[in-house]
């Protein structure tokens, strides 16, 4: 037998040995009890308040749910911890396959619910997750840990039989940011501004009847020559009355020179 071949035999057994020892779970309690306190944040009254509650549960629906807590997963995927604790601990029923396993790791402040198939179909991905969101989480930051536990298993419990109802977050009207209100406001009011006040003056361009006249007397032809009435007019005139021009006089300014007979006989 070469030396390469002892080598790879070492190796081989070495990882499989090695794999075993990591995927070893905490041995099955004797006698069996469904609650078990390794990390030792219980006080016994609420141990066997627990446990009394638990065994109820299972007399009364068959649905067996067992608590584990932990002080470390030894740097075990809780998903891989679970499934095998659950396993190997054979826990609810074997036919029906209707057990829960709520994992507890303390110092890695890791929390698993593993579901048998029996119960996937009531207590899915989604409702244990909000069990743990909401009744878990929020006791064990406050260091109510048998609370949460508590909390935990009874609505464990009513979802097995279909009772539990998702906590659904309220949604809270976001108030708007008055500074926002404010520079839109700002906005509205510079781009007003740049269009001006009112009246018939535009900035930027355009014209305006003060620029038109230019405070003189526009002139007006009648004939080639200039006529001089009351239709003669200046800006100041023009603001204060209404005017009509005849339609045979026009403005030198703007229409080209062409004789016209006067009409007005």
């Amino acid at each position: 037998m070469s030396k390469f071949f002892k080598l790879y035999i070492a190796v081989f057994f070495l990882t499989i040995t090695s794999n075993l020892i990591a995927q070893n779970v905490l041995p099955r309690p004797n006698p069996p009890k469904l609650v078990t306190d390794q990390a030792g944040v219980l006080t016994p009254e609420q141990l066997q308040a627990l446990e009394a509650k638990l065994v109820a549960i299972d007399d009364s629906s068959s649905n067996q749910i067992a608590v584990v807590i932990l002080s470390s997963l030894e740097g075990q995927p809780k998903e891989e911890y679970a499934t095998k604790l659950f396993r190997e601990w054979g826990i609810g029923n074997k036919k029906t396959n209707n057990g829960v396993l709520l994992l507890v790791a303390i110092q890695d402040r890791q929390i698993r619910i593993e579901v048998g198939y029996g119960l996937e179909g009531a207590i899915p991905d989604i409702t244990a997750l909000s069990i743990i969101d909401n009744d878990i989480k929020p006791a064990f930051k406050a260091g109510a840990y048998y609370e949460g536990l508590d909390k935990a298993t009874d609505n464990l419990a009513k979802a097995a039989v279909g009772e539990y109802k998702e906590a659904r977050k309220k949604r809270t009207k976001s108030k708007g940011n008055p500074l926002v209100f404010i520079m839109i406001v700002i906005v509205i009011v510079i781009i007003l501004g740049k269009k001006g006040g009112g009246g018939s003056n535009i900035n930027g361009g355009g014209f305006s009847d003060e620029d038109y006249f230019k405070e003189q007397e526009a002139e007006l032809f009648l004939d080639g020559k200039p006529y001089q009435s009351d239709y003669t007019l200046n800006v100041k005139q023009k603001s204060e009355r209404a005017y009509h021009v005849p339609s045979k006089i026009q403005y030198k300014q703007h229409l080209p020179f062409k004789q016209y007979n006067d009409s007005r006989e």
